[in-house]
């Protein structure tokens, strides 16, 4: 294999985007909530994908794939789970509450 330097950014940008997430859990609620915000992309199959400011795509499991359209802005608390039935996304987030959605104009 021939060595890339854009590859190995990438896989070290995406682990870090990760790493950063779960990090938040220390601002999490006292019911274990980790709060998340970002923007929704296409892309969710089942899901939708909420893009982080640090470029993660997250997908949303409870949240209708149809509710959000791409370009909502959407502030969400869950919990990170490990199972999913969500087949996008570098993690998957078991939302819980919505906190505040901006419509895309």
């Amino acid at each position: 294999m021939i060595f890339c330097p854009k590859r190995l950014f990438r896989a070290l940008a995406a682990a870090f985007a990760i790493l950063a997430v779960e990090a938040g859990a220390e601002t999490a609620t006292s019911a274990g909530d980790l709060p998340v915000e970002g923007v929704i992309v296409d892309g969710g199959v089942v899901c939708p994908l909420l893009q982080t400011r640090e470029g993660l795509q997250i997908a949303l499991q409870g949240v209708a794939r149809d509710r959000y359209p791409a370009g909502t802005q959407l502030k969400v608390e869950g919990r990170l789970v490990r199972n999913s039935m969500c087949m996008q996304g570098a993690r998957t987030l078991l939302v819980n509450r919505i906190l505040n959605a901006e419509y895309a104009r």
